[in-house]
């Protein structure tokens, strides 16, 4: 789902904007395999909160964990925390899949 030499690449050279670029599209994997997981179309990002309410199978607090990646990629000091959530994060939705 994720681009990890592009990630930690990020990090690295605590390039956050470059980071950004990343966590979008890693983002956007993750999402689409949460919906299917869950078999259910993923309609966009708009109310997206609602929707991964609705869904039976996915992470603990899930929403909360994507907005806690997102927060911790605005500064160089924290990037490294963004980018372990997202991992874990991850690695939730893919042992759902195995499950």
């Amino acid at each position: 789902m994720m681009n990890v030499d592009d990630l930690d690449r990020g990090v690295l050279r605590k390039e956050v904007l470059f980071y950004h670029q990343v966590l979008e599209k890693s983002l956007d994997h993750l999402l689409q395999a949460l919906y299917a997981l869950n078999r259910t179309y993923f309609p966009s990002r708009k109310r997206i909160e609602e929707y991964i309410q609705r869904l039976g199978n996915k992470p603990k607090n899930c929403y909360e964990g994507l907005l806690g990646i997102i927060e911790m990629a605005a500064s160089t000091n924290i990037i490294v925390e963004s980018v372990k959530g997202l991992k874990n994060l991850e690695g939730e939705v893919r042992e759902a899949f195995i499950d």
